[in-house]
């Protein structure tokens, strides 16, 4: 490839590349996507855009898995509601357990409609 088409490339990709550097963090993403927003609007790639961080958003919950793993339900339960006695223990697990299934559910709608 010539110079003058690298120089080209480099310059017509620089919202893409600024826009892939920025997955790293959320701050850097929403700086990115306000300065390149009219770029990625006349593109028509907005919406791959945001699916995109979705699924990045998605991808670090999932990465701390092993320490949601680490501790139990009845550590969460006994945490939350300082339990001394075994026999509500079980009622409130199904209670944590219901909580946090609400705080990680995923049903595919964007929150910010």
């Amino acid at each position: 490839m010539s110079q003058p088409c690298i120089r080209s490339f480099k310059y017509l990709c620089n919202a893409y590349t600024e826009l892939g550097r920025s997955f790293k963090s959320a701050e850097a993403f929403q700086n990115c996507l306000h300065t390149h927003r009219e770029t990625f609007e006349k593109d028509k790639n907005l919406g791959l855009i945001y699916i995109a961080w979705e699924h990045v958003e998605k991808a670090r919950i999932i990465a701390l898995r092993e320490t949601y793993v680490a501790i139990s339900l009845e550590d969460v339960a006994r945490k939350v509601y300082g339990l001394k006695a075994e026999e509500s223990l079980v009622d409130l697990v199904s209670r944590v357990e219901m909580l946090i299934l609400e705080m990680v559910s995923f049903n595919g709608e964007r929150s910010d409609n």
